[in-house]
């Protein structure tokens, strides 16, 4: 099982549209980590320290965009390759052999997002901001719940829905995520039946804005709430549960 996630996680780190974005982070990471041109609301950040959430919140960004688009390939580009045939004809369990697949994902995730997050930590050494070291490990291992939870997903997703269809569920199930807190209370003002409906299906998607705001905490050396961290693992659990329903019928 292992041999098969690992298999997964190095043809990820070495997938060009990985590459790609983990290039565009580093340039991303020396622009926001140079000059003196950025300014949030027209106050201007002068300092390393300062520049620190904002190279955070974009890492973040990229860690999922990167869990999006490698993801959801995973498994249709196995069913292309007909390699699923040649494994499961050898007597591989196919349940297992579609949670590999998906828990390789879930750890190509993690390592992508250290990745990209490198250069952050290269400055922080160059800049000898010590103390905040652990803070910022500390805020990366928080977000990247979310980033494996989306690729675990992304990775059922794939399992029932086309590749195009299930790239666009993604990519909106993300910005939901994100905006959970201000389209809940939108939705919740709705008043009808609407609103029940609509907000039960806002408490199925995870709120990753939730785990973001802890990840923030952390790096602001502030108290963390566990429950938003926990409720995040509980999904990913589920979604990496939900992939033992086995191949789909074209493989």
């Amino acid at each position: 099982m292992m041999t098969i996630a690992l298999q997964v996680v190095k043809e990820k780190l070495r997938g060009k549209a990985s590459l790609w974005v983990m290039g565009v982070g580093m340039i991303l990471m020396v622009i926001v980590s140079s000059g003196d041109s950025l300014s949030i609301n027209g106050i201007k950040i002068t300092t390393f320290e300062q520049r620190i959430p904002v190279a955070m919140a974009i890492n973040t960004f990229l860690g999922s965009l990167v869990a999006l688009m490698t993801s959801i390939q995973t498994i249709p580009l196995v069913i292309e390759r007909k390699t699923s045939h040649l494994i499961l004809s050898r007597g591989f369990n196919r349940r297992l052999y579609t949670f590999s697949l998906a828990l390789g994902n879930v750890i190509a995730s993690f390592i992508m997002m250290l990745l990209i997050n490198t250069t952050l930590l290269i400055l922080v050494l160059i800049f000898e901001e010590w103390t905040n070291l652990f803070s910022i490990l500390l805020s990366i291992a928080i977000v990247s719940i979310n980033v494996a939870c989306l690729s675990a997903i992304m990775s059922v997703l794939s399992l029932f829905v086309p590749t195009f269809l299930s790239s666009i569920v993604g990519v909106i199930l993300y910005f939901i995520g994100v905006f959970h807190g201000p389209l809940l209370v939108f939705v919740q003002a709705i008043q009808g039946f609407g609103s029940i409906v609509l907000s039960s299906i806002m408490n199925l998607i995870p709120n990753l804005s939730s785990v973001q705001k802890q990840a923030s905490h952390a790096l602001l050396e502030l108290p963390l709430d566990p429950y938003p961290i926990f409720v995040m693992l509980l999904y990913l659990y589920l979604a990496l549960a939900a992939t033992l329903i086995g191949m789909r019928k074209d493989a």
